[in-house]
Order: structure tokens, then C-alpha cells, then sequence
């Protein structure tokens, strides 16, 4: 990482550390070592099942906050039992929305438990940034209620620029009736979408796909039900 930070032109990397029990051991190294990679266009993150704590996802998201630079985003915190404090939210949103040059963001929240809400504001949030065409979240085990699950169509629905657009709600419950207006109001209010790929598994639901019809440049389909 030492050789990997000196490198002023490297514009992307890899940082798995998923399931890792001895990330606290060289956690503050290699954050170190991240804010030195000023060029960075491309960060790939994951923290997968690493017992990351709360502490060390606000310094994370503090380090990639000052790479200018990056334009894809890749974050992945599923199986943790973090956005359990009150900062949590605010710090994720913050880093997004002051990445001047942000255009593609993944963010893999599956089975972070009782964070609902905390990931309902940062959906809300991300809205706002209207350079990002690629969106990609996993939701997968995130209990949303209803009125959750209705805000974020809400927040997608301001995302007039967005081309590509991934939603995994696998083993999340979701209400027929609420999946049909993401099917019949949000989505085709979306006019710039390409392809368009929604995970819907495990939750029994029918869906009609007929609305999207109405985006007139989407060429690539993926309704999983």
C-alpha cells in the first residue's frame, strides 16, 4: 500500500476487506495510505462482514471525502451493525455530496440491521447530486416500512439524469401497491434511463412492466420477481 500510495497517477483501486476480523489492527495505515491517492478516478470499497464500527465508517467516508477526483464509487458496508449513532447518516451524505466529479455510486447495504431510516435519508440526500447517472443499491434484508420505501421512490424520482439504474430489494417486504407506482410513475418519470435492472425476489409480487414502454431510450430490461 506504501508503493501503491506514492503512485501520483493511479486512478484506481480495490479494497476488499471483506471479512477480515483484524481490520482494527491496520485500519488508520491504510486510510492513511488512501487520502494519499489524489488522482483516484475509480475507489472500489469493501467492508463486508469486517465488524466495521461506526467510528471507523465516519473515517472512511472523512478520507474519501478529500479524493476530489473520484467519479465511480463503489461502497460496500453490507453485514455490519453500523448507522447505529447519530452521525452515521450525515457523514455517508456529506462525503457523496461534496465529490464534485461524482457520476457512478454502488452502495451495498444488505443486512445492516435497523438502519432503515438511516439509509432513507442518504437515498434522499444522493438525490440531490444530478451528476450521477449510474445508481446502484443493494436493500437486500434492509427492513424498510412502507412510508420508507415510498420516500425513496420519491428521491429516485428527482434523479432526472440518471441512465443506469440498479435496485436490489431481495428479501426485503415491499407492498404490491407501492412496487406498482415505482413500475407506473417513478421509473417512466425517468426518461434518460438505459437499462434499468430491479431484484424483487422472495416477495412473491407481480409487477407491470407495460409503463416502462414509455421510456423511450431504455434498451436493456431486468425485472427479477
Amino acid at each position: 500500500m506504501i508503493l501503491i500510495s506514492q503512485n501520483m497517477n493511479l486512478k484506481s483501486i480495490l479494497l476488499d476487506f471483506k471479512s477480515r476480523s483484524d481490520l482494527t489492527q491496520d485500519f488508520e495505515k491504510y486510510l492513511n495510505y488512501l487520502q494519499n491517492c489524489s488522482s483516484l478516478v475509480e475507489l472500489n470499497v469493501s467492508f463486508r462482514n469486517t465488524k466495521l464500527e461506526d467510528s471507523q465508517l465516519q473515517n472512511i467516508c472523512l478520507a474519501i471525502e478529500n479524493l476530489k477526483n473520484i467519479k465511480v464509487l463503489k461502497l460496500d458496508i453490507g453485514d455490519n451493525q453500523i448507522l447505529q449513532g447519530e452521525r452515521e447518516e450525515n457523514i455517508i451524505s456529506k462525503m457523496i455530496l461534496n465529490l464534485p466529479n461524482i457520476e457512478s455510486l454502488s452502495i451495498n447495504f444488505m443486512f445492516v440491521i435497523n438502519s432503515a431510516n438511516k439509509i432513507t435519508q442518504i437515498i434522499n440526500k444522493v438525490s440531490d447530486v444530478q451528476k450521477i447517472v449510474l445508481l446502484n443499491i443493494v436493500f437486500w434484508a434492509v427492513a424498510l416500512t412502507n412510508s420508507q420505501t415510498t420516500r425513496i421512490g420519491e428521491s429516485l424520482d428527482k434523479m432526472k439524469n440518471l441512465k443506469h439504474l440498479n435496485l436490489d430489494f431481495k428479501a426485503t417486504r415491499i407492498e404490491g401497491s407501492i412496487v406498482n407506482n415505482y413500475f407506473k410513475h417513478i421509473f417512466p418519470s425517468l426518461q434518460n434511463l438505459i437499462s434499468l435492472r430491479v431484484d424483487l425476489r422472495q416477495q412473491g409480487l407481480f409487477v407491470n412492466k407495460y409503463d416502462l414502454l414509455k421510456i423511450k431510450k431504455l434498451t436493456n430490461v431486468q425485472i427479477l420477481c
